[in-house]
């Protein structure tokens, strides 16, 4: 039965707001079990869970050959088509790859969890990333949503029963396979109904070799980016003891929320993009993002800096103090995400340029991390990759606005987003000056956070009504 009719998903905002949705639940429950074991537990034993966590995303987005990010690009019709076109031995050597990976990821993983159960959390693991993407790609997104808020119901429950004493740390993680499974036999039964019920125009589809270079040129990108994210907390996990990764962890991790944020707005983008061929449809729809993407992404950056001491005393505890330095360092990034720097070129089938630029990304970082590392300990760590991703961005802008024969100016909301950095600052400065001085930490936090939540809500609102009046609907 289907529960959301595709035709109810054309609204930019709409897409935007049920892809984050779609994604929150299971993020919130991370996000809460980082919190309940740094109380809980001690350092070295989370840091042992949190390595197999960072070992995990960085061997299996080598499993995942960049299939979510490439999925996205295409309409239902074009992802059925491409589905069915497939024949057995296609199916076969993406099941031999995914062996493969799931081998080598048992055998980094034996000393921790064995290596039968990490081979099979693997696998199930990154099945559920491609059939998750795909059911995005097929616009079941309520349905995801769904089965995403019942999956991290049953993951936090776990934690709790691991914390408590009730199981150990591999029979934790059994749990865990047994409840991903689940929602893995569940979706693929909701996807093969949805590809059965797709009618693929074969005139419409596009080129089998732009399919392939684009996948390619994907798969590279999402493996770049993968590890970019994770490798510095790899190498940290390698080099030094689980505390130490356990501080440089919770100090260097994303903002919970803002890259499904991200890529909700992302998603959207190249969803209408796909649809509107139109000439100026590039840069109205990539300043609409920027402007509502900002609304959000400035007040929580300032939030983040004034509070990061009330943050960490009361979320994390005060044996997380040393990770407060590292956190500074890498919120200083934050400001970028107010924008998405690829989805132009991913439109237009610029993996080439993509790819370069995560290559220079993930190298400029690899070469500062160890002078910065000597010259200011961890943070400099974290810092290294806040350069490189400025770098990154400014040969994307340059690329893009080549592409689409634009200055970059008017790629980029810039009037908008000044005024906004200013007003933020201004106000968050002036916020936390208030409450800290005549209110304990506990309640400087919680008005700070409930502040800068109705700051965002009330920013959000009107930039969306800002922009209609400038672009029109926002659809």
């Amino acid at each position: 039965m289907k529960l959301l009719p595709k035709a109810n998903h054309n609204s930019f905002v709409g897409n935007s707001a049920l892809i984050f949705l779609s994604r929150f639940f299971p993020t919130l429950a991370s996000a809460g079990v980082a919190i309940y074991f740094s109380h809980r537990l001690d350092t070295s034993v989370y840091g042992t869970y949190v390595n197999f966590w960072t070992r995990l995303f960085l061997v299996s987005t080598f499993a995942g050959l960049g299939l979510q990010g490439f999925l996205i690009t295409y309409t239902p019709s074009t992802i059925a088509g491409l589905l069915k076109t497939l024949r057995s031995k296609h199916y076969a050597i993406l099941l031999a790859w995914l062996l493969a990976t799931s081998a080598v990821f048992a055998f980094m993983e034996n000393h921790v969890l064995g290596c039968v159960l990490s081979a099979m959390f693997l696998a199930v693991y990154v099945s559920s990333i491609v059939i998750d993407a795909l059911l995005m790609a097929f616009r079941s997104l309520r349905v995801l949503i769904m089965l995403n808020l019942l999956y991290a119901v049953l993951f936090a429950y776990v934690h709790v029963l691991f914390v408590n004493g009730t199981l150990d740390f591999v029979q934790l993680f059994y749990c865990l396979l047994v409840v991903s499974l689940l929602k893995l036999i569940v979706s693929l039964f909701i996807l093969l109904n949805d590809i059965r019920q797709q009618v693929v125009d074969v005139d419409s589809m596009p080129p089998g070799a732009d399919i392939r270079s684009l996948w390619v040129h994907m798969g590279v990108y999402d493996v770049s980016q993968v590890v970019f994210k994770w490798i510095d907390k790899f190498i940290i996990g390698w080099l030094f003891t689980e505390s130490v990764s356990a501080i440089y962890f919770n100090g260097s991790n994303d903002v919970p929320f803002l890259p499904l944020l991200m890529g909700a707005v992302g998603s959207a983008a190249l969803m209408q993009l796909s649809a509107d061929k139109s000439e100026e449809a590039p840069v109205v729809v990539m300043n609409k993002s920027g402007r509502i993407l900002s609304s959000v992404v400035f007040p929580l950056f300032f939030f983040l800096v004034f509070f990061r001491y009330e943050l960490f005393h009361i979320v994390f505890s005060k044996q997380y103090d040393q990770s407060i330095p590292i956190f500074l360092a890498s919120i200083m990034v934050l400001p970028l995400r107010a924008y998405n720097f690829t989805v132009v070129l991913q439109n237009r089938h610029k993996g080439r340029i993509i790819n370069i630029g995560a290559v220079i990304d993930l190298a400029i970082a690899c070469i500062l991390m160890y002078p910065l590392y000597l010259l200011m300990g961890l943070p400099g760590v974290a810092i290294s990759f806040v350069i490189s991703t400025y770098l990154q961005a400014g040969y994307y802008l340059y690329h893009t606005s080549r592409i689409l024969n634009v200055s970059w100016g008017k790629l980029l909301p810039m009037v908008n987003w000044v005024i906004k950095l200013i007003v933020f600052c201004l106000l968050f400065i002036v916020i936390h000056y208030l409450l800290a001085a005549y209110y304990t930490p506990q309640i400087v936090l919680i008005c700070g956070m409930i502040l800068a939540a109705l700051i965002s809500g009330v920013s959000f609102l009107l930039e969306i009504r800002a922009t209609k009046a400038k672009y029109g609907a926002v659809r």
